[in-house]
């Protein structure tokens, strides 16, 4: 099955609103163009990494692979193009770039149309664990600066352990403050000596817009910090 072109897609239900109604359904009426982006920022190595892509269908759930005709900008960048097999595309970014401000997703059609969805940047400046050195009994909290998470956050904590072995554990939004107590079920899990801990600040948001049906992913990737295990 060859791949659908958006911008086809696009041209013919814009049109449509200027002709005579039809009897016959036009097969494409409902037809909406489906799109999944998720881009993270890594504050220690400063890159910023991005990928996408495009479907179209009736449905979410039943839609099949599409061509962009146009371009996709992340931030001021625009992001690469790759093909696939047949005739399929993947879109994919990875930049080295100062801190951003905030998120912006730029599209911009051939066929004129433009969109550009903002959202915001929710840095984690810095964060330590308390304490630092413990046992399997101590309780463990994280603080963070920044503010607490919202109800479309969620917090990734992921322990390296003595054994590097990643133990990852998620927080869900919304939280009322800006630490987090670590379970004893984690802890117990952690081979003694010494590990690291960083943090992923994580926002998925959902739409419809003027071109499509979106679901963005942003993450914050903080520094690892150190700590220590002991009986």
């Amino acid at each position: 099955m060859k791949p659908i072109t958006i911008l086809a897609i696009l041209t013919i239900l814009f049109a449509s609103c200027t002709q005579e109604p039809i009897k016959e359904e036009d097969p494409l009426k409902n037809v909406q163009v489906v799109t999944d982006i998720y881009t993270s920022y890594d504050i220690d190595t400063g890159i910023l990494k991005g990928e996408a892509n495009f479907q179209a269908g009736k449905y979410r759930e039943h839609a099949i692979a599409a061509h962009l005709n146009g371009k996709l900008y992340i931030n001021e960048f625009e992001v690469p193009k790759i093909p696939l097999k047949r005739k399929y595309y993947k879109y994919s970014l990875k930049k080295k770039t100062p801190a951003p401000k905030e998120y912006s997703f730029k599209f911009d059609l051939e066929n004129g149309l433009k969109e550009q969805i903002d959202l915001p940047y929710m840095p984690i400046d810095t964060f330590f664990i308390s304490p630092s050195q413990f046992t399997e009994n101590d309780p463990l909290i994280i603080h963070w600066e920044g503010p607490p998470l919202e109800k479309e956050e969620t917090m990734m904590i992921m322990f390296t352990d003595a054994n590097d072995e990643i133990k990852p554990w998620r927080m869900n939004g919304p939280s009322d403050k800006n630490k987090l107590i670590v379970p004893k079920e984690l802890i117990y899990t952690l081979a003694t000596g010494p590990g690291t801990i960083y943090l992923t600040r994580r926002r998925r948001v959902e739409g419809i817009s003027k071109i499509m049906d979106y679901i963005i992913t942003t993450e914050f990737v903080t520094p690892k910090v150190n700590y220590r295990s002991t009986k």
